[in-house]
């Protein structure tokens, strides 16, 4: 497939995308819950393929060997036309967004109802309470994604839809951070209660033996500053390597040698055991001031393998 090709794949997968983007947001205000949940499932899922299809085609493609020639410029070796192409579905196709874009790792819970829409396990007659829930993260994602495409405009994808857009995103920040001000304040007066007049000494074995409790038994939990009180908090989340490789051909055979840079932790929730804060997905981390990500300086290198292990099984 020549670069124009790749562009051109990209700009159809792009076009059906805005289409069904515009179409999503007017069911949504049309109260017409079913036709939101399939519209905007597959408006995401569309907008990630076509990304991966800016990277290269071959991205698109999983176990369909005849797609796959007919992506990387030898249809002649095909069995099947382009048209009987099969392409990942929407849930690989985020996974492999991700790798590209990590701050979408932080959004697969929130996710989850329109990769299953996708995957035919939520039956659509679902009430209006489950889009309002997926209304935001759509959104959010779909900025992601628009963002690392870098193609076209927000007004261009979303049309007249592009004001409703930005109101919902707007209102959604200034209502996280109300909510996050909140339970920080919340938060900051339990720990004062809790620890009003204690002696000093045993206010801090407290803290100890609170923290101590944190399982820490896997990479994707480390420890941070809880922003309320100060104490070390459990934040879970998503790792990110950053690999340096090089390639080699030892005795006839070719070599890729990884060497790890850097491992950086991107948090999803955060939880205090001490003031009793929980903070509850990407949004309420950043109205927290709680980094987006961090390096993680010295990895436990008997979890790092077990992470590797783990990423290596997922079905992509």
């Amino acid at each position: 497939m020549s670069r124009g090709d790749r562009g051109k794949l990209t700009d159809e997968l792009y076009t059906t995308s805005r289409t069904f983007a515009r179409t999503s947001i007017t069911a949504y205000e049309d109260d017409q819950d079913s036709v939101f949940l399939l519209h905007a499932a597959t408006a995401l899922e569309q907008l990630a393929k076509a990304f991966l299809a800016s990277q290269h085609p071959s991205l698109l493609i999983d176990k369909d060997f005849d797609a796959l020639l007919h992506v990387v410029g030898l249809p002649q070796a095909a069995k099947r036309p382009p048209s009987r192409m099969r392409t990942v579905g929407m849930e690989t196709a985020l996974q492999r967004c991700s790798l590209f874009a990590p701050a979408l790792m932080r959004m697969d819970r929130e996710l989850s109802t329109l990769r299953e829409v996708r995957n035919g396990l939520v039956h659509l007659g679902r009430s209006a309470e489950s889009s309002s829930e997926v209304l935001l993260p759509y959104l959010q994602a779909t900025d992601i994604l628009l963002a690392e495409l870098a193609q076209g405009n927000k007004a261009d994808y979303w049309g007249d839809s592009h004001p409703f857009v930005t109101a919902t995103l707007s209102e959604a920040v200034e209502s996280n951070r109300e909510q996050v001000e909140r339970l920080l304040s919340d938060s900051r007066a339990a720990f004062t209660r809790r620890f009003k007049g204690s002696d000093p000494s045993w206010k801090e074995e407290v803290v100890t033996i609170t923290v101590s409790g944190y399982d820490l038994d896997r990479l994707e939990r480390q420890l941070y500053e809880c922003p309320a009180c100060g104490s070390d908090a459990l934040a879970e989340g998503h790792i990110e390597p950053d690999y340096e490789f090089d390639e080699e051909v030892d005795d006839g055979q070719f070599v890729v040698h990884a060497d790890l840079k850097a491992l950086f932790f991107y948090p999803q929730r955060l939880q205090c055991r001490v003031c009793g804060l929980h903070l509850d997905g990407p949004q309420q981390i950043d109205g927290a001031e709680v980094p987006s990500n961090w390096e993680l300086p010295d990895p436990n290198l008997d979890q790092l393998n077990a992470w590797e292990a783990r990423w290596a099984d997922v079905d992509y």
